[in-house]
């Protein structure tokens, strides 16, 4: 994943952009499937698990703060592991 702007269009170097692993996607995958369709920046029907799927800044808060509150109604806090 990596970020780009109309302005700046991908302004991504190796230290912005976070890879996950397929193993580990099927567990947010579920909520990206659930902000299709996507009308900005771009029309799209459905996930495109070969190439690029684009998120506006709204959605991504969404479903970032509904993920996030998912897993806390049972947990009393969120770990970010560090593995190098």
């Amino acid at each position: 994943m990596y970020s780009e702007n109309e302005i700046l269009g991908d302004y991504c170097d190796k230290e912005k952009i976070i890879f996950i692993t397929t193993e580990d996607f099927e567990y947010v995958l579920p909520a990206f499937l659930s902000a299709f369709p996507l009308h900005y920046p771009i029309e799209q029907q459905n996930f495109d698990h070969c190439f690029d799927n684009n998120f506006d800044n709204k959605t991504c808060e969404r479903l970032l703060i509904q993920w996030l509150n998912a897993r806390l109604v049972y947990a009393d806090w969120i770990t970010v592991e560090g593995t190098l």
